[in-house]
């Protein structure tokens, strides 16, 4: 059974708090937006049905993003 994600929130919520960030939006890659920070890292804002939301941050090597 899976327990409850505690780091969801909506997606309206995810995408806000990449642009707080001062993050661009850089590509979708499955069920992923991708988001580049200004230090040259990423936020994935992990899309996870029924309108939630799960953010994550990555380096450009691991996400495949440049």
């Amino acid at each position: 059974m899976h327990r409850a994600n505690q780091n969801a929130m909506t997606e309206a919520q995810a995408s806000q708090l990449c642009t707080t960030y001062g993050a661009e939006f850089r590509a979708t890659k499955g069920n992923v937006d991708w988001w580049r920070l200004p230090d040259g890292t990423f936020l994935g804002v992990k899309k996870l049905g029924n309108g939630l939301a799960e953010v994550r941050r990555v380096s450009a090597e691991a996400c495949g993003c440049s």
